[in-house]
């Protein structure tokens, strides 16, 4: 599928239609490089397969503005909720032009080496899955909010009975977002291994090709290149990132 319109692509529904479609299809390089022999059988599982992930996105949007809608005109939603409602419709509608942006890299004719492979931006791959990340995010901390808000109020409780449970309570804060923040760029390390294809440069472990730290890992000039173009160090900081973890040891705390 190589268009986008806001509401939805028509679907080919002859056969003159799906030849149509495949004709625009074999003007972009992923047709020209990687599958001249495609036929049109397998050009229609592609293209339904992109039809129904946009179609998805479509989907997930309508259900939620349309719940938004109606809280919001029947005065349902407080000034915070209504805040998040629309930073969360913001950038579900972000995602869906980002998607386009992604694909759209994958498209354009910048794929002149012998050895080029037609694939989407990984920083395009890498800034969609972040983006999905945080609307997920947003949306579970406001469901849990509405469906279990906090109390703050301690008027009913000795402060110094609490203190060794606040204090516990803002390390355990402090490691649940430390984890989060690995599990994050553990991601997005992810999308640049997929958008590069870097899964496929070492394929033994825990090593790489009985190396700790392989002979390539810096071989891209500038070497801040490397971090998100070289496939071996992409593919080395996921490994790294994989392994790593928080320790959180403990303190003695003081009695009262």
């Amino acid at each position: 599928m190589v268009s986008w319109t806001l509401f939805g692509e028509k679907v080919p529904t002859t056969e003159v239609s799906w030849l149509d479609e495949f004709k625009n299809y074999k003007q972009f390089p992923e047709y020209q490089i990687s599958n001249k022999n495609m036929t049109l059988e397998e050009f229609k599982r592609i293209w339904w397969m992109e039809y129904a992930h946009r179609m998805w996105g479509r989907l997930i949007g309508l259900v939620f503005i349309v719940p938004a809608v109606y809280f919001w005109f029947n005065n349902m939603l407080n000034p915070v909720t209504k805040k998040r409602i629309l930073i969360l419709g913001t950038l579900i509608g972000c995602q869906g032009l980002m998607g386009w942006y992604m694909v759209k890299s994958g498209l354009e004719n910048r794929f002149d080496g012998p050895t080029d492979v037609p694939r989407v931006s990984q920083y395009r791959l890498a800034a969609h899955l972040g983006l999905a990340f945080f609307i997920y995010s947003g949306l579970l901390y406001t469901t849990l909010d509405q469906l279990m808000p906090v109390r703050s109020n301690t008027n009913n409780y000795n402060t110094s009975e609490l203190k060794p449970t606040i204090k516990y309570n803002n390390r355990f804060r402090i490691l649940a977002f430390s984890s989060k923040g690995l599990i994050f760029l553990t991601a997005l390390s992810g999308a640049f291994v997929a958008g590069l294809d870097a899964g496929l440069i070492y394929n033994t472990f825990p090593k790489m090709c009985n190396k700790w730290i392989p002979d390539d890992i810096l071989f891209m000039s500038p070497l801040y290149k490397n971090l998100t173009e070289n496939p071996t160090t992409v593919q080395f900081n996921h490994r790294t990132l994989m392994w790593s973890r928080s320790d959180d040891t403990e303190d003695n705390h003081d009695k009262d």
